[in-house]
């Protein structure tokens, strides 16, 4: 066995990514919204492990949201490198939806590949304000992680 073709596995905090969004368009009649975004990843996973870069970095991206029923489609569409994600929710009551999504990013580094993952989520709205969201993901390929999960807070103003 060549030592330098062991498996190896890191675990550890990862990034933090704070964001930003206006609506250009929230049309209830049509069902479009149409939203514009900023994020800052604040580079607090260790490089080291290879769990991120050490570095901060800046994007902006374009999201379409189509609501039809209880059926919502949406896609984004981003850049710091090209990234993109198509996904589907259902409400399965008044409160909460369930989904899955579809990431797609492009290389980061020479020696890396493409990250695609799978995303399922569940979210439940609080009040007119807050909104919780938990999810599970996976990844292909060796840029991808193997598998994670989260929990977000969202407040709207």
């Amino acid at each position: 066995v060549n030592a330098n073709s062991a498996l190896r596995t890191d675990s550890g905090l990862g990034d933090v990514v704070a964001t930003t969004s206006y609506s250009l368009i929230n049309s209830g009649r049509t069902g479009t919204l149409i939203d514009i975004t900023g994020k800052v990843k604040l580079g607090t996973a260790d490089k080291f492990k290879g769990l991120g870069s050490g570095a901060n970095d800046y994007a902006s991206e374009v999201s379409l949201y189509k609501i039809n029923g209880r059926l919502s489609a949406f896609g984004t569409l981003g850049y710091n490198v090209f990234y993109g994600s198509l996904g589907l929710s259902n409400k399965i009551g008044d409160k909460t939806s369930a989904g899955i999504i579809v990431d797609y990013r492009q290389q980061t580094s020479a020696w890396g590949d493409p990250q695609k993952m799978l995303t399922v989520f569940l979210n439940r709205k609080i009040n007119n304000k807050w909104k919780a969201q938990t999810y599970l993901f996976a990844g292909s390929g060796i840029s991808s992680p193997d598998f994670g999960g989260g929990a977000m807070l969202n407040k709207s103003f």
